[in-house]
């Protein structure tokens, strides 16, 4: 279930995306997010990759981002599940630094119930509260204060990581799809960015990140697409279709259902209702 949370009025401390028993898809975000995070892992095992360091993230496992800091991260087995939060506000920095918690860092849990437990209280609060209530939101702070504050007492940074070789070609190519993903894209146009041949990009990219050009184009797409949907709830599809890069709303569709298993509209419902994201990957 990933569910965004909308507030009538700003808070120093914001909750604003909840993930629950989140079956994790490969994100690959070379500007960031907007958002501070804190993901959990409860279940299978993946990769996450941070100041060009690579950790195994197994049951018990997490990590903090800080907003707009490059990372990646891919499930190792097929039911790689995580929980998170995403929350803004003009406290994090400084409240995050007095927990010293000063960076993006990857840590193990003493407490293995801590984050799954008190996020479902979380969940139960905004689930039975009458969303539009004006105390709602001083409610979730209040709550995400004192998540933070005993996660920081049971996390554990964690300096088991090794260091990854870079392509220096490809990651221009991850750059430059994460840039332009929103765009027409051809790869003449990515053979003049780079100065290199169509045939050489396809094959090196493909020999590195072990699927083409065009499908992990596709998956930047749905990943934004995914996103939008639960942000955006009063765009219409097609909005959300050109927003993402994709021409044709039906094309759009197609694709969505094709990985997710649902439709983009069926996804966002289910998703707003609290339901289990319909993903399969």
């Amino acid at each position: 279930m990933l569910l965004s949370i909308k507030q009538n009025k700003p808070f120093p401390l914001m909750l604003q995306l909840l993930g629950i028993d989140h079956l994790q898809e490969p994100i690959d975000r070379v500007k960031g997010m907007p958002l501070y995070q804190f993901f959990f892992c409860i279940k299978g095992q993946g990769e996450f990759i941070l100041h060009h360091r690579k950790y195994l993230i197994s049951p018990g496992d997490g990590a903090l981002l800080y907003p707009d800091e490059p990372h990646s991260y891919h499930g190792l087995t097929a039911d790689w599940t995580l929980d998170f939060i995403g929350f803004s506000g003009s406290l994090c920095t400084d409240f995050l630094k007095n927990l010293y918690i000063p960076e993006s860092s990857v840590f193990h849990f003493s407490d293995a119930e801590l984050f799954p437990l008190r996020l479902h209280q979380i969940y139960a609060l905004y689930s039975n509260k009458d969303s539009a209530s004006s105390d709602l939101g001083l409610s979730l702070s209040k709550e995400l204060y004192g998540f933070l504050l005993e996660l920081s007492v049971s996390a554990k940074k964690s300096t088991s990581s090794s260091p990854i070789i870079e392509n220096a070609l490809v990651q221009r190519i991850l750059i430059y799809l994460e840039e332009n993903y929103a765009s027409d894209f051809s790869l003449t146009a990515l053979s003049d960015y780079t100065n290199r041949s169509k045939e050489y990009l396809c094959s090196i990219f493909k020999k590195e990140m072990k699927q083409t050009i065009m499908k992990y184009l596709l998956t930047i797409r749905i990943g934004h697409a995914r996103i939008f949907l639960l942000l955006y709830p009063e765009k219409k599809c097609f909005e959300i279709a050109k927003m993402c890069g994709f021409e044709s709303s039906n094309y759009f569709i197609r694709v969505f259902k094709s990985v997710l298993g649902c439709t983009p509209e069926q996804y966002r419902l289910s998703d707003t209702s609290g339901s289990k994201s319909a993903s399969t990957r």
